[in-house]
């Protein structure tokens, strides 16, 4: 009796075993029609993976697709919209243009990424015309707007784009708005944004909540002396952390490599603003930094008679 439980117990569990092998077959093996079962099922891992092998090789699913992503299920939906962008289907853009004006805002995000994934004149277009409205009368949907327009940066976004990083305002309050709009005036090479992107540098603010890699990384694509002022007085607010750091004085600091903690990752990331920083100087300036450590680097900064550093 014990030997047939444990026969039946055995049997039970190897065709378990099949059935999930067969179950969890690679996701490159399966069929469009499959992978379509898988974008719409409840298993979101399996939906996940579909999504980004159907956005590989999926073109056959473009009609399916289409109409997955205009009616059903809101997570169907988004799913189905985001393929689209993966695959740049042309025939899709009419829809995903006419997808930014869905009552549902996450339907409206998700449609606003895909195009800027696809490309092309009027999707800039419409991405330029959303991002207005958002700025103007819906600033919730602002960050998926400015990160579809730091992915197609377009000039005739650019009043927007300086509207929402102007310090004066309080409807964009707070860091989360300000890393993709920066992004795409900084891939536009936008040079009345060097001074409001400057003026963005918070040498005070700690790492976790600072953004000023990306304000720099943008600075440096602009590349315009208007900005040398602000950078300079933003390694002056460096110093006043940085002056008891090993590495800021030229010592030996390599027992900081092994160390956790808060205290390491803001010191790396000022070590790492802090040169950034003087790579935008160098660059638009064209002078080379005199000193061999950073303490004395700073110091040829702050005694440069052609730079003066800003006021707040």
């Amino acid at each position: 009796m014990l030997r047939t439980s444990i026969l039946f117990f055995l049997l039970v569990f190897a065709c378990v075993a099949v059935l999930r092998a067969q179950d969890s077959s690679p996701v490159s093996t399966k069929g469009v029609e499959d992978l379509i079962v898988d974008l719409t099922g409840e298993d979101r891992d399996a939906a996940d993976a579909a999504r980004y092998e159907l956005g590989k090789r999926g073109k056959a699913a473009i009609p399916a697709l289409i109409v997955l992503a205009q009616d059903g299920k809101r997570e169907n939906r988004v799913r189905s919209i985001s393929v689209l962008g993966l695959l740049k289907e042309e025939t899709a853009r009419p829809l995903l243009i006419e997808l930014l004006n869905d009552k549902d805002d996450w339907i409206r995000g998700n449609a606003a990424w895909s195009l800027s994934q696809m490309g092309g004149e009027d999707a800039k277009i419409a991405l330029v015309q959303y991002l207005g409205k958002c700025v103007e009368q819906d600033t919730r949907e602002l960050n998926r707007a400015t990160e579809a327009l730091s992915e197609l940066p377009d000039e005739r976004a650019v009043p927007f784009l300086l509207k929402i990083i102007d310090k004066k305002s309080k409807t964009f309050d707070g860091p989360s708005y300000l890393e993709y709009p920066v992004a795409a005036l900084g891939k536009l090479k936008t040079s009345a944004a060097a001074v409001p992107i400057a003026k963005l540098l918070d040498p005070s603010v700690s790492y976790d909540n600072s953004r000023d890699y990306f304000y720099l990384q943008a600075l440096i694509a602009i590349n315009s002396s208007e900005s040398a002022p602000y950078l300079v007085r933003y390694l002056i607010g460096l110093e006043k952390r940085l002056k008891s750091n090993e590495w800021f004085l030229g010592e030996d600091d390599s027992s900081y490599y092994s160390s956790i903690g808060a205290g390491n990752r803001q010191r790396e990331s000022d070590r790492h603003n802090f040169g950034l920083a003087v790579k935008c100087l160098e660059s638009i300036t064209g002078i080379k930094s005199s000193g061999k450590t950073p303490v004395e680097i700073l110091h040829f900064w702050k005694e440069n008679p052609d730079i003066s550093p800003t006021s707040p």
